[in-house]
């Protein structure tokens, strides 16, 4: 049970749950989301948090006391093979594709961006746990990031994004130091104007 956990990213206690639905409940409720019994809380993002937001990611970076690293995220990609193999271009003809594929498997690829230095750095791991997520800020933190005091991390609210996965991750005294070395500031749900992932996975828009 810990094995299929941790490969879908969640705790065994979710895995339990839904067996539970499963056995009790049968299938179409196991597979459906069980409704809330009170509605969530509607969290507004007003023009006051939005304007803290952009003066933060917009702000001179102190000298040698903080870095930004202005989004940080994690998408899951699928990976695809041919199933025959293309064929050239030639002259008059351009190159042709068969559109039946197999599939390989997916990734995730971590990605952080810091785009007032025209930085970015991509990892590609199997999955996207809260022990990965550490991992990537401690690589972060003391590889990349290794003579600045606090760096201010732009990211979505993932429930792996928590500086509880530190601690689920390492002993309390290494998790206590990769804490304090962060600023953390959770995006607005669609404040997809602040993704700057997405803009630097696309080539036409590839930062310098």
């Amino acid at each position: 049970m810990s094995d299929v956990a941790e490969a879908l990213g969640v705790s065994s206690r979710s895995i339990e749950h839904l067996k539970k639905r499963f056995v009790e409940e049968g299938l179409e409720a196991a597979l459906e989301r069980k409704a809330r019994e009170k509605p969530p809380r509607d969290i507004i993002f007003d023009g006051a948090f939005e304007a803290r937001l952009v003066a933060l990611a917009c702000s001179d970076t102190p000298e040698g006391n903080a870095a930004f690293v202005e989004c940080m995220d994690e998408p899951c990609k699928q990976l695809i093979g041919e199933v025959r193999k293309p064929m050239p271009c030639v002259p008059g003809k351009p190159e042709r594709m068969d559109d039946e594929y197999v599939r390989n498997g997916v990734v995730e690829i971590f990605m952080e961006v810091e785009p007032l230095a025209g930085k970015r750095h991509v990892a590609i791991t199997e999955h996207r746990t809260r022990k990965d997520w550490a991992m990537q800020i401690r690589q972060m933190l003391d590889e990349r990031y290794p003579s600045a005091l606090k760096v201010r991390l732009v990211m979505d609210n993932l429930k792996t994004h928590t500086i509880a996965s530190l601690y689920e991750t390492f002993k309390p005294g290494e998790a206590r130091r990769l804490a304090e070395r962060l600023d953390i500031h959770y995006r607005s749900k669609h404040g997809s104007w602040l993704n700057m992932r997405d803009r630097a996975q696309r080539p036409e828009r590839t930062m310098p």
